[in-house]
């Protein structure tokens, strides 16, 4: 009995320790208190700091402005495709008080003005942009030294006669449009309401008419002109001269008088008193630049009358004034008879973009003329 007493003991109290061990092999370890190694597999996360992307700074690049494809060949300016392959006119005007009013110069690129007979002076207008004039004149007589002038620039010359001695020169080599010796009337008509002989007037559309029935070339050459434009954007170099009047005494009878604009930086034109206008439009000439020849000049007593000659082929001095100063210049005719500008130094004389007065005169009147700061 006692022995079987002592086998169950045995068993249940190995019953109660498999148990034991049975609820430790069941029984997870906690995270807190175990340690696991690191393995080949285990991925290890990182957190990447965003890169900073300083954008390039790109200096921008200025394109220098470019001048305009088209320039009108007599004033430098911006001009139509037609106006900058388009021959010259020279017309010669009336420059009288009783040949008021004058029609169709304004818009003249260039006005040339120089002594006749009488103590008068005779304008010559040129310009490429002549075509759609309405009136142009009244249209007077040419000289010789006018026409050569307008050769220089390569211009058909129309005028109402010319003088004796013109008649065996203007001809030889020019291309010309006269009233009286060709016979031009088909050129020219005659205003009833103006007085002889400043009753003749032209419009581009004769103009236009003429040169193509007499088939002169309209195309413009590549004459070299007697000065050089300034490079577009930029203006000519001058002394500092002051040049705000210019006055011209080209006779006891007649005198042409310049006054700065500072606005328009422009000479504004006056005669006979007043405001120099075109009546086509009213308004006042102009001009950017002034030009100012100084010539010998001689007069003769001829069967028909006295007879001015201004030798243009000599040289001589003369001033150049622009935006309201000026500076001496020089004229001569180089090797190949083309009349030439330049600076006292001899440097080709470089003029500003703009109209052009050009003035001949008598080399007598050159302590006359006036050019100051008032």
């Amino acid at each position: 009995m006692i022995a079987i007493s002592i086998l169950l003991l045995f068993i249940i109290s190995v019953s109660c320790i498999g148990c034991e061990l049975k609820a430790l092999t069941n029984t997870a370890p906690s995270d807190k208190n175990v340690i696991k190694p690191a393995t080949a597999s285990t991925s290890i996360t990182t957190t990447e700091v965003p890169q900073t992307t300083v954008p390039e700074t790109t200096v921008p690049v200025t394109e220098p402005p470019k001048p305009p494809q088209f320039l009108n060949p007599l004033s430098g300016c911006e001009a139509t495709e037609e106006i900058s392959k388009k021959r010259p006119v020279a017309i010669c005007i009336g420059n009288t008080a009783s040949s008021l009013p004058q029609f169709g110069i304004g818009d003249a690129e260039i006005l040339v003005e120089a002594p006749v007979e009488g103590g008068i002076t005779r304008l010559m207008i040129i310009s490429c942009n002549y075509s759609n004039a309405d009136v142009i004149g009244s249209v007077r007589s040419t000289r010789s030294y006018l026409a050569d002038i307008a050769n220089q620039f390569d211009a058909i010359q129309a005028y109402v006669g010319t003088t004796d001695s013109g008649k065996s020169t203007a001809f030889k080599s020019y291309d010309t449009m006269d009233y009286i010796i060709q016979n031009m009337s088909n050129v020219y008509y005659t205003d009833a309401s103006r007085s002889s002989p400043h009753h003749i007037m032209t419009n581009g559309d004769r103009l236009s008419n003429g040169i193509a029935s007499l088939g002169f070339r309209t195309s413009v050459s590549n004459k070299a002109l007697p000065f050089e434009f300034a490079e577009y954007f930029s203006k000519a170099t001058l002394s500092e001269n002051d040049s705000l009047y210019v006055r011209i005494p080209f006779s006891s009878a007649q005198t042409a008088e310049f006054k700065y604009n500072s606005s328009t930086e422009n000479y504004e034109r006056y005669q006979f008193s007043s405001v120099h206008s075109d009546s086509d439009n009213g308004k006042g000439l102009s001009f950017k630049n002034l030009i100012l020849l100084f010539c010998d000049a001689t007069t003769y007593d001829k069967a028909s009358g006295t007879e001015i000659s201004i030798d243009m082929q000599n040289g001589g001095t003369g001033y150049y004034a622009s935006e309201g100063k000026y500076m001496d210049i020089i004229w001569y005719r180089d090797k190949n008879s083309d009349l030439k500008f330049t600076d006292k130094n001899g440097n080709p004389l470089v003029i500003n973009r703009g109209k052009t007065y050009i003035g001949l005169i008598r080399i007598s009147s050159k302590t006359s003329v006036v050019l100051n700061s008032n």
